[in-house]
């Protein structure tokens, strides 16, 4: 494993994964309405206790490749299981992902534009980076970054200026208690908005001085996370609950707001492109983690042409993303309650946090005889 990415680079890639899950945190607004703030902060706090749990698998192993780590913590035959299983996962979450987003530009931008064209074209822009590798993406992310943040300051500025923010859209809190937002909040933190992160740990295996670093990606979720709180209170603040939870996607709903006459006009338009730029990360992310597995699964010691065996698997990889995708045709609400309903509380359930933690018990009974010196959480 030579390719090597530094902090930063991985605090950006964990801030726009994250922010990725902005096309559908309104689901929760259906029945949360205006308390949906709540479990919202509370799933930020979840998430970094579940990422910072994630990691105690580095410190207490001293394989610096992850899968190397897996194959000494399950043994070579349930390793290849593992590898095959999760490349699966992190592909149906890439279709889960990307299919939000097709039906997002289908809604607003390109509606007479056939579907398959659509997916095979961004399908193939994940292609070309993943391709590239894990340091040109880190850097590409790394700078998209800076753009998000100078939007982000300055589309809240505008909504504020131009909007009143009604205070009287929260209340009353919490009027039916507490209970009713325990469960949300758990599944926001292991699921969408804030979880789908193990890949994230995946990923960490590329971090350069790991042991020193192991803040960058807990601060790209608190940093994330507060972005999506604070979109979320605007939702509601601005627009209310209800069309918060009816929009085809929250902050194009907000662009909406975002109107100055003759001078700034269709605003949503460039909402939907930063949206594309997440869904876009995100997908590679997983995409390029889903065909390191693959070739973990199935190594090759004398690999002549390493970079052609790469860009067959990410093909095949994307192929099946497209195929699945472009043959899905389901309403879009249905689509997201069968996420919500089926894929947050059975699969990202088993896939991000029961056979994780699994990973970390098997990390206390099976240490390796060196220990890493000086590793904190």
């Amino acid at each position: 494993m030579t390719e090597r990415i530094d902090a930063k680079e991985f605090f950006a890639i964990t801030f726009i994964y994250i922010v990725a899950n902005d096309l559908i945190r309104g689901i929760f607004a259906i029945e949360l309405k205006h308390n949906v703030w709540i479990p919202v902060f509370l799933g930020i706090i979840g998430s970094l206790l579940i990422f910072s749990a994630y990691l105690i698998i580095y410190k207490n192993q001293n394989y610096p490749n992850f899968t190397e780590m897996i194959e000494h913590l399950m043994g070579k035959f349930l390793s290849k299981i593992f590898f095959i299983i999760y490349a699966v996962y992190f592909m149906l979450v890439a279709f889960l992902n990307s299919y939000v987003y097709f039906e997002l530009v289908n809604g607003y931008l390109l509606d007479q534009s056939p579907n398959f064209i659509i997916v095979l074209a961004c399908l193939y822009v994940s292609f070309y980076s993943a391709r590239h590798g894990i340091e040109v993406l880190g850097r590409v992310l790394l700078s998209f970054f800076f753009g998000l943040i100078f939007f982000y300051i300055t589309s809240i500025s505008l909504l504020l200026i131009v909007n009143q923010f009604k205070f009287d859209n929260f209340l009353p809190i919490l009027e039916d208690g507490i209970i009713p937002i325990i469960k949300p909040a758990f599944q926001m933190s292991y699921s969408i908005p804030f979880g789908e992160s193990f890949v994230l740990l995946i990923l960490f295996q590329y971090v350069k001085n790991k042991k020193k670093k192991t803040k960058a990606p807990l601060l790209g979720i608190l940093m994330s996370g507060l972005a999506l709180l604070s979109l979320t209170i605007l939702n509601i603040g601005l627009l209310g609950s209800e069309v918060m939870s009816s929009e085809l996607s929250p902050s194009v709903g907000l662009s909406h707001l975002i109107n100055f006459g003759n001078i700034i006009q269709r605003y949503d338009i460039i909402v939907i492109g930063l949206l594309a730029i997440y869904a876009f990360g995100k997908a590679t992310l997983l995409i390029y983690v889903a065909k390191s597995l693959i070739n973990a699964t199935f190594p090759r010691k004398n690999e002549k042409i390493p970079r052609k065996r790469d860009a067959i698997v990410l093909g095949i990889v994307c192929l099946i993303i497209a195929l699945v995708t472009i043959f899905t045709n389901v309403n879009y609400l249905k689509f997201i309650l069968f996420r919500v309903e089926y894929i947050v509380p059975y699969v990202n359930l088993t896939f991000e946090l029961i056979i994780p933690f699994i990973l970390i018990i098997l990390s206390f009974i099976r240490k390796p005889k060196e220990q890493l010196s000086n590793f904190s959480i």
